[in-house]
C-alpha cells in the first residue's frame, strides 16, 4: 500500500483510493426534459384549438336555417308570460275548486258540446249505458292460483300480482 501524500495547502492525496467516472451527463436530462416539456405544450395547444373549432362548428351545425327572427326582441318582459298567454285563450283565473266543480257540473249534465255534431250525457247515465257492452275479465276461477302464489299462472301480469296465498 502506498503512502499518503500530503499537499502544502492542506490537501491529503490516496494514490491507491480511485473514484469510478460517472456514467450520465445532466446536460443531456436537460435537453430532454425541455423537449418533452415543449411537446406537451405544443400538443395541449393543438388540442384547446381544436376543441374550440369544434365548438365553434357545432354552433354552426345546430344554428337554424329559418330564423323566427331577424334579431332577438328586446320589447318582451324578463320574467314568464304564462298570465298574458291565459288572458288571450280566455283562460279565466278560477282556484282550483272552482275549477273542479264547474267541471262535475259538466259531467253531470247533459247538452251540447264545443265541436258540431256532439252532445254530452251526464257520466252515470253513460256508465249504465257501456255496463255490458265493454270488454272484461271474468272471475277467477279457484284454481288459477299456482304453488307460488302468483295469478292466472304468470299470464301477463308479470308476476306483480302476488297474492296471500303461496
Amino acid at each position: 500500500m502506498s503512502e499518503e501524500i500530503c499537499h502544502p495547502d492542506g490537501r491529503i492525496e490516496h494514490p491507491d483510493v480511485r473514484r469510478e467516472e460517472t456514467d450520465v451527463s445532466f446536460r443531456p436530462i436537460l435537453f430532454l426534459l425541455i423537449g418533452a416539456a415543449v411537446v406537451a405544450v405544443v400538443i395541449y395547444v393543438g388540442v384547446t384549438l381544436f376543441f374550440y373549432g369544434w365548438r365553434d362548428h357545432e354552433t354552426a351545425v345546430k344554428q337554424s336555417p329559418f330564423p323566427l327572427a331577424a334579431m332577438p326582441s328586446t320589447d318582451l318582459p324578463a320574467g314568464p308570460r304564462l298570465d298574458q298567454i291565459d288572458r288571450l285563450a280566455g283562460i279565466e283565473k278560477l282556484n282550483d275548486n272552482e275549477r273542479l266543480s264547474a267541471k262535475e257540473v259538466i259531467l253531470n249534465s247533459s247538452g251540447p258540446t264545443e265541436e258540431k255534431g256532439f252532445d254530452h250525457i251526464p257520466i252515470e247515465r253513460a256508465m249504465k249505458m257501456l255496463e255490458n257492452k265493454l270488454p272484461f275479465r271474468d272471475k277467477q276461477p279457484a284454481d288459477a292460483w299456482r304453488a307460488d302464489g302468483l295469478i292466472d299462472s304468470g299470464e301477463p301480469n308479470s308476476g306483480r300480482e302476488f297474492r296471500g296465498r303461496p
